[in-house]
């Protein structure tokens, strides 16, 4: 225990992230980006303005749009590098694809759509002359999207369509990739393949062929092996090769007991994870390589357990619950050895997802606010028994799943409780997500983890605005307006005051726009390429949901997106003239006193 008090205490770091995140948002990179941003809705807001009116364009303008856009935007690339190059590439790459798609609709040629995707590819590969990790993910949609359509068409068995998908993978990132954000494009899309071959083509092969899914889905680990590359990076290979192992053995022997599985989850996952920590030992940089398995299996045989009694106590769920509780909780005290700790975990969500069933069913309408009064208490009981943050996390996400869930499930239900309180609740739910984000960040864990954490908090609440469920959008907001508050005290009166637009995004319901753009800035003041990509299409996606959800006039649409680009541009033109003014007298009085 006072090892790992001590790591933490080491990986925690010396300068405050809110203090580093401050800067990183008024940064040169930052009102960069923030300049870029503005620029493309501008060019957004006018595309959108001929697209709304496309059926009214003479073909000449149809055709030579798209074109003479590409061309544009490769002119300009020339004068850039970097990050802005990589842009500017990827538009262009954009607008070939969109050149092709202009010409069969003005002349209805008829064109097969998997040719028009075949071609783009083939028009992509020019702009990878040099090393461009938004080409290179382009060229993976619009490859794989090819692949897909061949398939869709044609007679070919479609068990083969996975094992197609990877070898194209693999070709791709032998050609073109050049960096380890490529590397990392392929060792998700191996695994997302192998997981999705595990779990729909088991009744359709020998063992010999589900045995190669793991074999393409090990390829990446070997890479890293050789090369000693990102640790980070070879766990999520092995626990993507682990649990899809694990559900073809489950599907090959084709159990009916969940009782069995959730043993089996136990005793597999334990097993892996005490193969992992044997390997490789406690080192601080690898010491949480074998908890990510601990936590699947616990988590999975925790769900059997709880489907397994539900058949068997009938009504009594909130009784086991609390049993179940109380005797995880009594493990966690006692407990020194890691797994038995990790039994203990999994002994008390038992309990939990025990006593939420019994709650829901007992108190009906009521039952949000009282999961949320005994969620809370055992949030705090573990985190003073010293229960690994991952835990935590864990524990956070099914309160978090638990509302969010019953929330539905009242919208469903049509049900006035629902939009007579759900301020309250989503600023809780919205708040479970910061806490989350909070711990992680205070344990000072690899942070594309917090990042990652927090855009799919975005991306959540992005889609979940959309469904007609009334979500006030100052309320679901507030605690991520409060950060920003935090952020904004730590930078000089004139720069928060102007920064403090921001704000708006939340206060009128883009709460996630808010949680990406400080993502992004982080991203940038690390250098981090693959969490700035990342940042970038989870904020395009969110941008597109936005707009398109708006039940406004396409006139009315136009302005707003325009009026959002300038206001974007100006703001960091300003911020950005004030700042280089600030260097300039600094170093004047520098001069001064030499």
């Amino acid at each position: 225990m006072a090892q790992l008090d001590s790591w933490r205490h080491s990986q925690r770091p010396s300068q405050s992230s809110f203090d580093s995140l401050s800067q990183a948002l008024v940064s040169a990179q930052m009102l960069g980006a923030f300049k870029l941003f503005g620029a493309a809705l501008v060019v957004v807001s006018v595309v959108y303005l001929f697209g709304a009116n496309w059926l009214f364009l003479p073909k000449i303008i149809k055709l030579t749009m798209a074109p003479v856009l590409m061309l544009l935007l490769a002119l300009i690339s020339l004068h850039t590098s970097g990050l802005w190059m990589s842009v500017l590439h990827t538009a262009a790459g954009v607008m070939s694809g969109l050149s092709l798609a202009a010409v069969g609709q003005v002349y209805q040629t008829g064109a097969d759509s998997f040719w028009l995707f075949v071609i783009w590819s083939i028009l992509l590969v020019p702009w990878l002359y040099r090393k461009n990790l938004g080409v290179y993910l382009l060229l993976s949609a619009v490859s794989q999207t090819a692949l897909w359509l061949y398939f869709d068409q044609s007679n070919h068995q479609i068990h083969t369509l996975a094992l197609s998908s990877a070898a194209l993978f693999i070709i791709q990132y032998v050609l073109f990739g050049r960096d380890k954000a490529s590397l990392w494009v392929m060792s998700i899309g191996l695994v997302g393949l192998s997981l999705f071959a595990a779990l729909n083509y088991h009744h359709q092969g020998t063992w010999g062929q589900q045995l190669l899914w793991l074999f393409i889905a090990m390829v990446p680990l070997g890479v890293l092996v050789l090369s000693k590359r990102q640790v980070p990076l070879m766990a999520t290979v092995l626990t993507g090769v682990i649990t899809s192992l694990f559900i073809l053995v489950l599907a090959y022997f084709n159990v009916r007991s969940f009782w069995v599985y959730a043993l089996a989850a136990q005793l597999w996952f334990g097993l892996c994870a005490w193969g992992l920590y044997r390997y490789f030992g406690a080192h601080k940089n690898k010491y949480a390589m074998h908890i990510p398995l601990l936590a699947i299996g616990g988590w999975l045989s925790c769900l059997f357990v709880i489907f397994g009694l539900i058949t068997w106590i009938d009504d009594t769920y909130a009784l086991w619950g609390a049993l179940a509780t109380i005797v995880g909780l009594g493990v966690l005290w006692r407990g020194k050895v890691a797994y038995f700790r990790h039994l203990g975990y999994s002994s008390v969500m038992i309990g939990m997802g025990l006593i939420t069933l019994g709650l829901s069913e007992s108190f009906e309408l009521s039952a949000l606010g009282i999961l949320s009064l005994v969620w809370l208490p055992i949030l705090g009981v573990l985190y003073r028994l010293r229960v690994h943050w991952l835990y935590l996390l864990l524990h956070i996400l099914g309160w978090y799943g638990a509302l969010m869930g019953y929330a539905l499930y009242l919208d469903t239900m049509r049900s006035s409780e629902l939009y007579g309180s759900w301020g309250v609740w989503s600023a809780m739910v919205y708040g479970l997500g910061l806490m989350g984000c909070v711990l992680l960040m205070r344990e000072g864990v690899y942070w594309r983890t917090v990042s990652g954490f927090i855009l799919s908090i975005a991306v959540g609440f992005g889609v979940m605005t959309t469904l007609p469920i009334g979500i006030p959008p100052f309320w679901s907001a507030l605690g991520l307006l409060a950060i920003l508050g935090a952020l904004l005290m730590r930078l000089p009166p004139s720069q928060s005051l102007k920064l403090s637009v921001l704000g708006l995004l939340a206060g009128i319901g883009f709460a996630p726009i808010l949680a990406v753009i400080l993502v992004f800035a982080s991203a940038l003041s690390r250098q981090d390429r693959l969490m700035t990509i990342l940042s970038i299409l989870v904020g395009i996606g969110l941008l597109w949901l936005m707009y398109y959800q708006l039940s406004v006039p396409f006139l009315v649409k136009f302005i707003i997106i325009l009026s959002s680009g300038l206001l974007m541009t100006i703001v960091a033109t300003v911020l950005d003239e004030r700042s280089q003014h600030g260097e300039l007298e600094q170093a004047g009085v520098k001069d001064a006193k030499a």
